[in-house]
């Protein structure tokens, strides 16, 4: 699923949008890893209940509103950062949150042999996300400094994210219940969620 990131853009939005001094958006970015490493250990704990491929598709139900959110605040003029800043650091936390379910998924569906070619695309991801800062950077300009435009793109993208996931579903589809049964079988076992 594409991952479109804000995160380049939102210093700059931070710091021309809500007024914050470059230390304080320093401060975000300490906090999001923080609260990024509560929220993955939050994820794994609900795919064991639910599916990794269920935990995926929720996170982002609840992750795109948040940034939506966010950004109808910001152009009804509600710029104060103790509203706008825990909404982008619990949004950015979540979205990010199943990093280890995704690798997992891989490491079980893939054959060994081809793992390194998949694992290739993460460099195109990374890629994509410097990509996406410049483009960014430029439609907020066009938008004469509007970076919500851009929050709004990345909502849509991380949307067709979600649909694309749909088709996993199927493949990944109640195996938190067959880890129970074996658990019930085997008399203890481990269900394989967040190991990468």
């Amino acid at each position: 699923a594409p991952r479109a990131r804000a995160r380049p853009r939102a210093a700059v939005f931070f710091k021309e949008d809500i007024q914050l001094s470059p230390a304080s958006v320093q401060g975000i970015y300490i906090a999001v890893p923080l609260v990024m490493s509560c929220m993955v250990m939050v994820a794994s704990s609900v795919a064991k209940c639910i599916g990794r491929v269920q935990t995926m598709v929720a996170v982002r139900l609840i992750g795109i509103p948040l940034l939506l959110f966010m950004t109808v605040l910001v152009r009804r003029s509600v710029r104060e950062w103790y509203f706008i800043v825990p909404i982008y650091v619990a949004r950015t936390a979540i979205m990010n949150s199943t990093y280890p379910l995704e690798e997992s998924i891989l490491m079980d569906y893939v054959k060994k042999s081809e793992r390194a070619r998949w694992k290739s695309l993460d460099s195109v991801r990374s890629f994509g996300w410097a990509g996406s800062a410049v483009l960014g950077g430029y439609l907020g300009d066009l938008h004469h400094s509007d970076y919500t435009y851009t929050f709004v793109l990345t909502a849509a993208l991380q949307s067709t994210g979600v649909v694309m996931l749909a088709p996993l579903w199927a493949v990944v589809e109640d195996e938190h219940e067959e880890g129970e049964q074996k658990q019930g079988d085997k008399g203890g076992g481990v269900l394989k969620v967040g190991q990468g």
